[in-house]
């Protein structure tokens, strides 16, 4: 009978691999606005004390926010009244539809307020980066230098508030305070940004840590992890939601999930798919590992041809891999290991490659459906009594009760 197995995936952002649940996707968070609206925080810590940084945000209002705008991402200061209450805040105005950002020297008394050369109407979706050296803010949108000022003054306030992410403070009677709309792929930095950093993450989203690179939230699968290795994940605060990712947002491949190891029964065909959704074009390369798989043993790229000892294979450099032919049992009994898989995807700002899997031949899965179970014993028997040469499980050549034992083992044993 043909053999066959299908081991499923699926590429996010452009890769995302193993089977593609509905929520496993890029995202961003999306945020009512309004007094006592949700937003996320990132809990204090030692790595937030800053005298240098650099945050960045894509946003997309959908409203006014409260009281005039929103705060995008801040470093806020205690509940108190008055200006300059905050470490630095970056935010957005309704009224004129720019970006303000704000460092701030004496908590309540002096800082510096830059504001956007042009604005960010509602409806519409840009990218703002705030960076500060210790001597100039400057404002980026949409990666291009907006505006710069000399902060004029010697150290920045900092406090052990959590970083907040669409809202100032818990507090009430602040302006632009709760954002109304969407945010996606906040970073944030223990360094000021060069001009051409900031074009580049304009242009393509972060995968992985980064020189300098502290938080980054980039809400994918609608979550608030933190990917920059050093755990600074976000709370959300109220009921936040999730929407679409950034729709200018060109994202390098994203691991929501890992691939499985996959079994198939001996002279199967191994069925290997891809599936990739996102930015621009992806394109794909397997490749396989040979026993022993240890460190030494070398990965080697899948092409249109044959893998040694292993089978035929076709469709190596795109989203559906197959192995026909895999070897038979020839006599062993027990499951063997027969390679190792992955798959690396790539798009124009990055690739990913997924963990290896592996391929293992059962041959107590007699009826060749991926699953040992009763039926396996039940359709051995029925070939065996038949005098069926499918039932010699030993390979001896001789069908005899030797190979009822035998099969009895292995099914016993498992895969």
């Amino acid at each position: 009978m043909p053999r066959h197995f299908t081991l499923s995936l699926a590429v996010l952002g452009a890769a995302l691999f193993q089977a593609f649940p509905a929520h496993a996707q890029p995202a961003s968070l999306q945020l009512s606005g309004g007094a006592g609206g949700p937003f996320a925080r990132i809990p204090s810590h030692a790595d937030f004390a800053l005298q240098q940084f650099s945050v960045s945000v894509w946003f997309k209002p959908t409203g006014p926010g409260e009281a005039g705008g929103g705060t995008l991402v801040t470093k806020p200061g205690g509940s108190a009244t008055g200006s300059n209450l905050c470490s630095w805040w970056l935010g957005w105005e309704a009224s004129t539809g720019r970006v303000q950002a704000l460092a701030v020297h004496e908590f309540g008394v002096s800082g510096r307020l830059i504001t956007s050369a042009t604005g960010v109407p509602i409806g519409q979706e840009a990218h703002a980066v705030f960076t500060f050296d210790g001597v100039t803010l400057r404002l980026y949108i949409n990666g291009s230098l907006s505006t710069q000022q000399a902060f004029g003054f010697t150290g920045l306030y900092d406090n052990t508030q959590d970083i907040r992410i669409g809202g100032f403070n818990p507090g009430s009677g602040y302006v632009q305070n709760h954002f109304q709309g969407t945010l996606d792929d906040v970073t944030i930095w223990n360094r000021a940004l060069s001009a051409g950093e900031v074009a580049n993450l304009a242009g393509c989203e972060l995968t992985g840590p980064a020189t300098g690179l502290i938080a980054h939230i980039p809400f994918t699968c609608h979550q608030l992890s933190d990917t920059s290795g050093l755990g600074h994940s976000a709370i959300a605060v109220n009921a936040v939601a999730y929407g679409p990712q950034a729709a200018l947002l060109a994202a390098a491949p994203v691991l929501c999930e890992q691939l499985a190891n996959t079994i198939v029964c001996p002279t199967g065909v191994a069925n290997v798919t891809v599936s990739a959704i996102g930015t621009g074009t992806t394109s794909y390369q397997w490749e396989w590992q040979a026993p022993p798989f240890d460190i030494n043993t070398p990965w080697n790229n899948v092409s249109n041809a044959s893998i040694p000892g292993l089978g035929t294979v076709s469709g190596a450099a795109t989203q559906s891999l197959s192995i026909s032919q895999l070897p038979a049992s020839a006599g062993i009994l027990s499951p063997v290991t027969v390679a190792k898989l992955r798959c690396t995807a790539t798009n124009s700002c990055g690739s990913i490659t997924s963990n290896p899997a592996d391929l293992t031949t059962c041959p107590a899965d007699f009826n060749c459906d991926s699953t040992i179970d009763f039926f396996d014993y039940l359709d051995f028997v029925g070939a065996f009594s038949a005098l069926d040469l499918a039932a010699d499980f030993n390979a001896d050549t001789v069908l005899d009760f030797f190979d009822y034992l035998d099969f009895v083992n292995a099914f016993a044993q498992g895969c």
